[in-house]
């Protein structure tokens, strides 16, 4: 029975946003160089949410129906 509501907060929990933070740095060009013009950095911010959300209701729905199966038994 706990695996199964394990199953029904992880299929919950896939429908909420997720949000990245990626930072990148080094040096760049055809040679080893380490001055100001070689150097480089790079910062992204994701934000992921699903717009449709038909295969995440039907995981949902099918962990829940697993968990009422698994305490009915």
């Amino acid at each position: 029975v706990r695996t199964a509501e394990a199953g029904t907060q992880l299929a919950r929990a896939s429908s909420l946003p997720t949000l990245a933070f990626a930072v990148a740095y080094g040096i760049q060009g055809d040679r080893y160089r380490f001055g100001a013009d070689d150097r480089f950095a790079v910062a992204s911010v994701v934000l992921r949410w699903a717009a449709w959300s038909g295969p995440d209701r039907a995981r949902r729905q099918g962990a829940a129906l697993e968990h009422e199966r698994a305490r009915t038994l």
